[in-house]
């Protein structure tokens, strides 16, 4: 293969994936497109005042711009407030509101794995520390049981010491 053909194909290969990419891409934007439609016009929505730092519920009215869409309203102290519909995952009112911060905080010790800090404290003992800590209590018994027999089997006024 010569050296102008190797470059027209890579050429065609590098062609080929950007309409991939590209069709790829529209396909998400149409995905987007149709969550966004499946949305109500206006919601009876939480939201979270940044100016106020309060949470308030309210009527939503959808918005787009783009590839992106929320729910927006005004608070009483008359400064905007959003709660996305595209992009949740960027949606500052997770973060921000003191409700969602309570409900972590009650439901905390639900999720707390055996690594975590806070899981003794909570549980006690793993059943894995649980068992090695018998495991062991075992053992020694076993090697005291041995010493006691040993101890017993001696002859009595016998100093083995000296």
């Amino acid at each position: 293969m010569s050296y102008e053909e190797r470059v027209l194909k890579e050429l065609a290969s590098q062609t080929f994936a950007e309409r991939h990419n590209d069709r790829m891409r529209g396909r998400e934007q149409t995905k987007k497109a149709e969550e966004v439609s499946k949305q109500p016009d206006a919601i009876r929505h939480t939201f979270y005042c940044t100016y106020c730092r309060k949470d308030f519920l309210g009527i939503g009215a959808k918005r787009t711009a783009e590839n992106r869409a929320w729910y927006g309203t005004r608070h009483e102290c008359g400064k905007e407030s959003i709660r996305r519909i595209t992009y949740r995952t960027e949606d500052e009112y997770y973060d921000l509101s003191e409700e969602i911060r309570l409900q972590r905080q009650i439901h905390s010790d639900d999720t707390l794995a055996p690594f975590d800090n806070r899981f003794r404290q909570v549980y006690g003992q793993t059943r894995d520390e649980a068992q090695s800590e018998t495991e062991q209590n075992e053992h020694e018994q076993a090697v005291l049981s041995k010493f006691i027999g040993m101890e017993s089997s001696r002859p009595r006024g016998v100093n083995n010491d000296a």
